[in-house]
């Protein structure tokens, strides 16, 4: 399964309302608590004026001159089309020459879809607001204590932008643009979306991305997260760490405890990454490792991105069994204490284990670290 089918399949089933969300049982429910208060401040909204000025310019509406003067104006498209390599006169001139009615052949498929578009981008309008608000929470309920973040998350519908991938993020200071392609989302849907498992489809992936760039820049550039030289391991637990955690906000609310929902692919992940593990120990398999390891973090396909699914389900029974303020200490002080209370989970339930060689390597290293600490 390519990973963003794997996706929308996690994302399209029925969901809880995110807004009506609390504290949740530590058995039960999705890892988030956007309950509690944080030092962070983060908002995340949606904002559909592109996309309508958009349609509005190849549907060949009167308005059209006006809505092609503000996409040319907006500097989120600029960035956007800078960073994707689009020639932005190329880009306008077509759209132009679909303002005064010829339409140019590469919208016309997006203005042929205009009613399915509009009804999507309604419900990002009546339903979007609330939902992006409760989404906002959850990144921040995720977050190490320090450093404070503060961050406005924008989701931009577009369309023709984002050849390569479904959102591309244009960093603004503390604003986070993301770029949402409906027409690439549309084309893997196909057709089968409908609005509200659309809007819950972007917010979700948004949710991902947006974590990850924000922990990056925090708490990832202290030295528990970049020592100089990583042993091999400590690289690849480091991104199934961050990339797991990351991987939390994709996964439908149905789906968690992940190790009793999906068990067998969960298991799975944990065997092929024990496996790459066990390679990076080794000195004489480390460049097979390496490769694995590489694989196991870049593939497209979903169930393939071990560190992903391994990372995610530790980050979700850890804070299970240790609570949410456990794992979040942890995750400040690097991915070697994260391992650490995932190992302390495993022995309180029966999750799956890190196999044996690797479990006593990672307590080496954290009664060594612990020592080093003392002195």
């Amino acid at each position: 399964m390519r990973y963003r089918s794997a996706f929308l399949l996690l994302t399209v089933l029925p969901l809880v309302l995110l807004a009506e969300e609390g504290s949740k049982p530590a058995a039960s429910g999705p890892p988030f608590d956007i309950s509690s208060s944080t030092p962070h401040r983060i908002a995340m909204n949606l904002d559909t004026a592109l996309a309508r000025d958009f349609l509005t310019v190849v549907s060949g509406s009167p308005d059209a001159p006006g809505a092609l003067r503000r996409l040319r104006a907006s500097e989120p498209l600029e960035a956007g089309l800078e960073l994707e390599k689009v020639p932005a006169e190329q880009f306008f001139g077509r759209l132009a020459a679909s303002a005064a009615g010829s339409p140019d052949p590469l919208f016309a498929a997006i203005a042929a879809n205009a009613s399915l578009y509009g009804d999507w981008l309604s419900s990002f309008e009546t339903q979007g607001p609330l939902l992006a608000r409760a989404t906002g929470l959850r990144i921040a309920s995720l977050l190490p204590a320090r450093p404070a973040v503060a961050a406005e998350i924008v989701i931009l519908p577009v369309f023709g932008l984002a050849r390569f991938k479904d959102m591309e993020a244009i960093p603004d200071g503390e604003r986070l643009y993301f770029l949402v392609d409906l027409e690439r989302l549309a084309d893997t849907s196909k057709g089968s979306a409908v609005p509200r498992e659309a809007l819950l489809g972007v917010l979700r992936n948004g949710a991902s991305s947006a974590w990850k760039i924000l922990f990056d820049r925090g708490a990832r550039g202290t030295p528990p997260w970049s020592p100089r030289a990583p042993e091999p391991l400590d690289a690849f637990l480091s991104r199934t760490v961050s990339d797991g955690t990351a991987t939390l906000f994709l996964f439908a609310d149905e789906f968690f405890p992940l190790s009793a929902f999906l068990e067998e692919p969960v298991a799975r992940s944990f065997t092929a990454w024990n496996q790459i593990a066990e390679a990076l120990l080794d000195e004489k398999r480390q460049s097979q490792g390496k490769k694995a390891a590489n694989e196991a973090v870049r593939t497209d396909d979903f169930w393939k991105r071990h560190a992903a699914v391994v990372g995610a389900q530790m980050a979700d029974a850890i804070i299970r069994t240790s609570g949410r303020g456990a794992f979040l200490d942890a995750l400040a002080k690097g991915p070697g204490p994260v391992a650490a209370l995932y190992i302390t989970a495993c022995k309180e339930k029966t999750y799956p284990p890190f196999s044996k060689p690797v479990r006593k390597h990672l307590e080496e290293k954290a009664v060594s670290g612990a020592s080093a600490d003392r002195k």
